[in-house]
């Protein structure tokens, strides 16, 4: 009988239990609020067991409390123990009796028995097991039958007797069932869980990839669909579910679709294919569905808009192709460099680089091959131009330290000639800490080229142009000079004549003459210097015009110089003064021996021919564009001094000199007159070793024959008649009239043209020929000349300048010029010009 009423009470604590736990199953198991229900739950199940409990004396009673307060420690916790505890507790205090104090102790010690196995199942996962479970009840319920002793001691062995082996037979197996429902719940719940988060994760991944997905059964019927946004069916979605492929798809791409899922049936593979479909404007969209078996009999399709994707490939290869046409076809060499860790070789601490791209116009312009490059960069190197290495190694360096851009022009030596070029580039910095180099390299050899040639271009016209304002100052000053010197060998001359034979003064009168000659002569040096010093032309053999000075060359040369002639016999003649060509010899001549000086050394004399083209003349101290052909070319070279850059770009500038008593009219003189004899030179000078002038001259181009030697000298002639004689100075009036008086002529005196002009109307009928000069105030001689014409075109005049002949003559070229003559005149030149314009 006591079996049966402890199985019954056992059972509905059982069953009370289990429902507790549903009750609580929709509750998180965690927290205050959980623990504090699920304590009051087992409490009142407790106090429900109780409620029919098995009664073996008034107020002794037995019934499953141990059992459900150990369960509610194991799995509450003590805070659903201890609450469980006190409901049980409270009630037994109320049911009071003989065996108060041993139901309260069982209360207590299966809570905190319970809540120990508590701890013990979180650190240890055996204690889940159902040896570990029965084992746990027996302790319980052992503890109980000890607290028996509790009992009256009247009741305490026969309560023993009666209960012991009912307790330890049923309690322990029934805890054991009850705390295996609650950890199989527990399990379930556990899975429970994990399935909806796993779930829920699966619907949070499906639903953000961007992919529609299909399930199809055996047939092709659509039975599910995945869609993040329905608006990427371009429908409804009534219009796919539970209809075949071909009911919903266009014909081609249904068969398509079709195919593709007997084949996946037929081989168990997953297989992709890709088609275009209408969207809702009626655009095709390119589709690409990936189809796999997922099931028996059924099949997952997976598929992506890659219209995007495509669109984006078109553009790829659009700007690929665009890429390597620009690559192809640009007039920059392109390159990329990585750099990959220092250069233990390299002694200025840069880095190893290796080249990752080159284009077909980089190993053009490097002249060698891409493999080249690839194989060895220093290759680039070593093609720099020796004197532009240091330049390229400084700018590296900056752009290396700073991780700044890269700029740097120089020469490379490409096929054995060197290429002026143009390197650029920009570093990036990556990741890993090493620069990546993007540049380019432009062949800019013809613009450097252009501009040292402009260069060179603009500093020979700022020398022309100096030579020139050199020039005119130069003959200003002539012309200048020339007038005084008028007036100082005029009047020397015809003291001179006045004077008896052997007459004291003779003597210093013809010294007067000479120093005034040799002041003529200087005239004449500062008048070819300004180009206008050409007076008698004729054709001259270079080589037997040197051949005839030889004697007097080396006597002009230093005693320790060694003078060699190499003159080359039957040249083209060529035209020219042979007195200013032997000047322009003997200048050339002495600048050698002066630049050998007391040391021994060689000077060396040359004529010849020789063929120049522009680029040679262009490269002349004179080029007044001269033409190319055949050139005479006379060469004076000297193993002297030499010069350096600085002076040779003065030597021809006047009063110029490194001597100390030098003049400095030399070279320039020498320049004036192979200006005016249309000709060029080259000087080539290396300081410490020598220097050498090669002057050239225009070749005629055919042989013409030498000009009659002038007639020796003659007595001085008389004529007579009158002679209106103009100049601005009375110096050179009162000297003009006195030696045309001399000679047996009536004068007539104005001070300037427009005077002239008054005197010329006034005494036209007595005037047989006028004598103008040209530089006057008011009224120059040019425009007096002019109107004497107007007044009588048959007039005669003779002009007067301390200009050259042929400065002069060309202005009056066909104006019926009578006649020139240049001051200093001497009265034996006066005659002679007057004697033969009146004899025409």
């Amino acid at each position: 009988m006591i079996y049966l009423s402890l199985i019954h009470n056992i059972a509905l604590l059982v069953a009370l239990s289990v429902v507790h736990s549903f009750l609580l199953r929709g509750f998180r198991r965690t927290g205050f609020r959980f623990a504090l229900l699920s304590g009051l739950l087992f409490g009142t199940v407790a106090v429900l067991g109780m409620m029919t409990p098995v009664q073996w004396a008034p107020g002794i009673i037995f019934d499953g409390r141990s059992i459900i307060l150990g369960i509610a420690g194991l799995f509450g916790g003590p805070l659903a123990a201890g609450v469980a505890a006190l409901i049980a507790g409270a009630y037994r205090v109320h049911l009071g009796g003989a065996g108060l104090w041993m139901g309260l102790a069982v209360i207590l010690e299966a809570a905190a028995l319970g809540t120990l196995g508590y701890y013990l199942r979180k650190r240890w996962n055996r204690m889940t097991r159902m040896e570990a479970l029965l084992g746990m009840g027996l302790a319980i319920h052992l503890v109980m039958l000890a607290l028996m002793a509790l009992l009256p001691g009247a009741y305490v062995g026969e309560v023993i007797r009666s209960f012991a082996l009912p307790v330890l037979l049923l309690y322990p197996p029934a805890f054991m069932l009850v705390a295996w429902v609650f950890v199989e719940l527990e399990r379930h719940l556990t899975t429970e869980k994990a399935l909806r988060e796993s779930e829920a994760r699966n619907r949070a991944l499906l639903t953000s990839i961007p992919d529609l997905m299909f399930r199809f059964d055996a047939e092709g019927r659509i039975t599910d669909f995945q869609a993040p946004d329905l608006r990427q069916l371009h429908r409804p979605h009534e219009v796919f579910l539970g209809h075949l492929v071909e009911e919903v798809l266009p014909p081609e791409v249904a068969r398509l679709t079709r195919n593709r899922l007997q084949e996946v049936a037929a081989t168990g593979l997953p297989t992709r294919y890709e088609y275009d479909l209408p969207d809702a404007q009626s655009r095709d969209r390119r589709f690409e569905s990936r189809l796999v078996p997922s099931g028996e009999g059924e099949f997952l399709a997976i598929v992506r808009d890659v219209s995007d994707r495509e669109t984006a490939l078109r553009a790829l290869k659009e700007s690929q192709s665009l890429y390597e046409d620009l690559m192809a076809s640009t007039l920059a060499g392109i390159y990329r460099l990585r750099e990959v860790g220092p250069d233990a070789t390299s002694p200025w601490g840069l880095p190893r680089y290796r080249f990752e791209f080159l284009n077909d116009r980089f190993c053009e312009l490097t002249g060698l091959p891409r493999e080249t490059h690839l194989a060895d960069p220093n290759a680039l190197r070593r093609l720099i131009h020796p004197e532009d290495r240091s330049g390229w190694l400084a700018r590296n360096q900056i752009a290396v330290a700073e991780g700044a851009p890269f700029a740097w022009d120089g020469r490379l030596v490409v096929r054995g000639e060197p290429r002026w070029v143009h390197f650029e580039s920009r570093p990036r910095l990556m990741e890993n800490g090493s620069r990546l180099w993007t540049g380019a390299v432009v062949d800019v050899h013809e613009r450097v080229q252009a501009q040292a040639e402009r260069q060179e271009m603009e500093r020979r016209m700022l020398h022309v142009q100096k030579l020139e304002s050199l020039g005119v100052l130069a003959g200003g000053m002539a012309h200048d000079f020339n007038n005084i010197l008028m007036a100082v060998l005029g009047h020397a001359d015809l003291a001179l004549a006045k004077l008896p034979a052997h007459a004291p003064a003779q003597d210093h009168l013809e010294a007067i003459v000479t120093a005034a000659r040799q002041a003529s002569d200087l005239s004449r040096q500062m008048l070819a210097y300004s180009g206008r010093g050409r007076f008698v032309i004729e054709p001259i053999q270079l080589s037997d015009l040197v051949a005839d000075m030889a004697h007097l060359l080396k006597a002009a040369i230093s005693k320790k110089a060694l003078f060699n002639l190499k003159l080359e016999k039957g040249l083209p003649q060529i035209e020219g003064d042979a007195t200013q060509l032997r000047q322009v010899l003997m200048n050339l001549i002495t600048n050698a021996s002066e630049a050998i000086g007391d040391r021994s050394g060689v000077i060396t004399l040359a004529t010849g021919a020789m063929h120049c083209g522009r680029p040679y003349l262009t490269a002349a101290t004179v080029d007044d564009d001269l033409p190319e052909g055949l050139y005479i070319y006379l060469e004076v070279s000297d193993t002297g001094c030499g010069m350096d850059r600085d002076t040779l770009q003065r030597i021809y500038e006047p009063f110029y000199s490194t001597k100390f008593t030098g003049r400095g009219l030399g070279l320039a003189a020498t320049l004036g007159i192979v200006r005016s004899h249309k000709g060029a030179i080259r000087v080539y000078s290396e300081p410490g070793k020598g220097t050498t002038f090669k002057v050239l001259l225009p070749a005629l181009p055919v042989a013409l024959e030498p000009a009659a030697p002038a007639p020796s000298a003659q007595e001085t002639w008389s004529g007579q008649g009158c002679v209106l004689l103009v100049d601005d100075e009375e110096t050179l009036r009162a000297l003009g009239q006195a030696m045309l008086e001399r000679l047996g002529f009536e004068v007539v005196l104005a001070s300037d043209g427009r005077e002239a002009l008054e005197r010329y109307q006034e005494h036209r009928d007595r005037i047989d020929l006028v004598m103008l000069d040209l530089t006057m105030p008011r009224m120059d001689g040019e425009e007096a000349f002019r109107q004497l014409r107007q007044v009588n075109p048959e007039v005669r005049v003779v002009l007067c300048s301390g200009y050259t002949e042929q400065d002069v003559t060309a202005r009056f070229a066909g104006k019926g010029l009578a006649g020139f003559i240049q001051k200093p005149y001497t009265l034996q030149d006066l005659s002679d010009r007057l004697k033969a314009c009146l004899a025409n």
